[in-house]
């Protein structure tokens, strides 16, 4: 008998958990089995067999359906992320509302828009979110929509969360639910730099059309045909116009029928051509420069013109002007008899005056553009680039003479700066002063004859004032005496009775004695006796004392001369100054005191006397006083120099200083500066 053989048994793990799935499989089967009696004890071998070969195909079956499940669900969630993708990160906003405008889904970026979560977006209603003024847009496009349920756009400003707006492009449609409810889906853009474009545009626009209108020349466009299509004011102000008037017709009309006609041809070589032409035409009296420009289409077709007219009349009178008075300056220029030339850092002569030409038996052309050194002898060239180039390097004008040639020139050298500062040019000016040359030896010359005429004039004259007093003292001072000694005998002689001889006699010898001494003091003013017996400095003591007991003025001495004694002329020179200085001390200057200061040093005897007088204001004093010119010619015969100096209130300084050593017999003068006081 054979052996009956078990069927397999099904083991689960024991640690497998039974799930509520396997709990209701296993109550459905005994639910089965109990109403058809069929359980696996009922079953004979072969059932179990064909029931188990079933279970093994089932769950074949049951894999590859699971194998197809979780293909399905990785396609499905790829779709999900694609959709999130497409949904969520979006980057336009997606918004479903209800009919009544509340919020029922939305993605991300919406929700990153307004900035809450998209969890609490949900029942807000969208008018939250949207700029308070551009409200009634928003209300109007969702009435609209549900009225019609036609797709409405428009364009509002919405919330940030930070308070800021943004704008925002609202596109919806309605849709329906199964259950036939409508609900609305909006698809939202941010147009903020769209927006913020428009409006830099129409700034733009607004600021190009200020500008255009601006613009104090005539500005337009045409078209082919030579319609307006645009001009600002100053082109319908010329015609008496305003622009609207002008735009859409014909440019030809607003001008005379000859302005026109050339006009027409220049717009028609602009359009032939494809380039710019620049004319100038009068009219009425007034003259217009012209620009026309091509502008062309993407294609390179000329599809418009750009016109701008300029009045130059004011430019071109200037331009004449200008002209005239360039060929002025020319024969200005070429005019005038002196050497005129402008030069550049290295020499080069840029411009040269026909004088300058002549000069070297040229002509001006035939100069230009060569080096001025070129024109002279290596020494006199050497000169003149160092005086050239000390002008360029120092920014100041240079002034010297040189010889050429048996000639002698003075220039003057100027320099002329650029618009950086700096001296880019140099402007010459050269005058042949041979004959000014030749007339100031000449001249000099006669100065020395007429210093030594002068200075023989004063010798003769003090040598006549000598004779003079010697032939008042020796002739007319031994009468005076004589009268004097047989008055004065004759008084003596007369006896008491003859009272009234007596006193005639005794009168008449005091009126001989009062002359005898006025002709000693005239004997001393024309020749003190003291200059020529003791010297320069005892006499100037015995003045200044004799002026002291006349006047009352205080004199304060200071004299160092040493025993040196000096030339007749020159010891009377200084005594006479003195003299004279001291007289006008006493009749102009209300002085109380003067300091003299008489001393020989560098070669030359120095006289200063100073007085504490009222002084002077040194701009209204006379330089042709005669006591002043009569001191200065004194000193300037014997080549000396005198100086007066004063102010106001406070004195005033004579002072003067005559050489008395030569050099090869030529006297040398020194300078006084006025009113240095020394």
């Amino acid at each position: 008998m054979k052996s009956r053989k078990t069927s397999p048994k099904i083991v689960r793990p024991a640690s497998a958990p039974e799930t509520d799935l396997r709990k209701r499989a296993k109550a459905i089967v005994s639910e089965k089995e109990s109403r058809t009696g069929e359980t696996p004890e009922n079953l004979s071998p072969e059932a179990l067999l064909q029931a188990l070969h079933e279970l093994r195909v089932h769950q074949i079956e049951l894999e590859m359906q699971n194998e197809e499940l979780q293909s399905t669900q990785a396609a499905l969630e790829a779709a999900n992320e694609r959709y999130f993708s497409f949904y969520d990160l979006a980057p336009v906003g997606f918004v479903t509302l209800s009919d009544k405008g509340q919020i029922l889904e939305t993605n991300l970026t919406f929700a990153a828009w307004v900035g809450v979560e998209r969890g609490a977006l949900v029942n807000a209603p969208l008018s939250l979110f949207i700029f308070p003024e551009d409200q009634d847009i928003y209300f109007l496009q969702k009435k609209q929509l549900f009225k019609t349920h036609g797709d409405q756009t428009c364009e509002l400003r919405m919330l940030r969360p930070d308070g800021m707006t943004f704008w925002a492009s609202l596109e919806a449609s309605i849709f329906h639910l199964p259950d036939g409810a409508p609900i609305c889906r909006i698809v939202l853009s941010d147009i903020t730099g769209h927006k913020r474009a428009e409006q830099a545009i129409r700034e733009s626009e607004k600021n190009m059309a200020t500008l255009f209108d601006a613009i104090t020349e005539s500005v337009y466009l045409i078209d082919t045909e030579g319609l307006l299509l645009s001009v600002n004011q100053t082109a319908a102000q010329r015609f008496g116009l305003k622009p609207e008037n002008m735009k859409g017709k014909s440019t030809f009309t607003f001008l005379p029928e000859q302005i026109a006609k050339s006009r027409r041809e220049k717009i028609k070589e602009v359009f032939r051509t494809g380039r710019e032409i620049i004319f100038e035409d009068i009219r009425s009296g007034s003259h217009f420069k012209h620009a026309l420009y091509p502008i062309f289409d993407e294609n390179g077709k000329i599809v418009r013109i750009a016109g701008f007219s300029q009045n130059v009349t004011d430019i071109r009178k200037v331009e004449a002007a200008l002209q005239e008075s360039e060929k002025n300056l020319a024969t200005l220029f070429n005019a005038i008899t002196e050497s005129l030339y402008l030069m550049d850092a290295q020499g080069i002569l840029l411009s040269v005056n026909e004088t300058t030409a002549q000069w070297f038996d040229l002509k001006p052309e035939e100069i230009e553009g060569r080096s001025a050194y070129n024109f002279f002898p290596e020494n006199v060239a050497k000169n003149r680039r160092e005086k050239i180039e000390e002008v360029f390097r120092t920014g100041r004008e240079v002034r010297f003479e040189d010889s050429h040639k048996g000639k002698h020139f003075r220039h003057a050298l100027y320099p002329v700066f650029g618009e950086d500062g700096k001296v880019s040019r140099l402007a010459g000016f050269s005058q042949d002063i041979t004959d000014l040359k030749t007339a100031e030896e000449g001249l000099k010359a006669s100065h020395a004859q007429l210093r030594e005429l002068t200075r023989h004039l004063q010798t003769v004259r003090e040598q006549e004032r000598v004779r003079i007093a010697r032939g008042v003292h020796d002739e007319l001072g031994q009468v005076l005496t004589a009268i004097t000694l047989e008055t004065s005998w004759l008084a003596k002689k007369l006896t008491k009775r003859q009272k009234a001889l007596k006193e005639r006699a005794e009168a008449t010898a005091s009126l001989a004695t009062d002359a005898i001494q006025s002709v000693k003091k005239i004997i001393s003013e024309l020749r003190p006796s003291l200059l020529s017996d003791l010297g320069l400095a005892e006499a100037i003591k015995w003045q200044a004392a004799e002026y002291q007991k006349r006047s009352g003025l205080k004199c304060a001495m200071s004299i160092d001369l040493g025993d040196t004694g000096f030339p007749d002329d020159i010891s009377t020179a200084v005594f006479r100054i003195f003299q004279e200085a001291v007289t006008n001390v006493i009749r102009h200057a209300k002085a109380t005191e003067i300091s003299v200061s008489l001393k020989e040093t560098n070669g030359c005897i120095e006289l200063i006397v100073k007085d504490n007088g009222i002084g002077f204001d040194e701009s209204m004093r006379r330089e042709d006083s005669f006591g002043i010119t009569g001191m200065k010619e004194r000193a300037h015969v014997l080549g000396g120099k005198l100086a007066v100096s004063g102010i106001p209130k406070k004195g005033s300084t004579v002072v003067a200083r005559i050489p008395v050593k030569t050099d090869n017999g030529i006297v040398t003068p020194h300078t006084v500066p006025i009113g240095s006081g020394q």
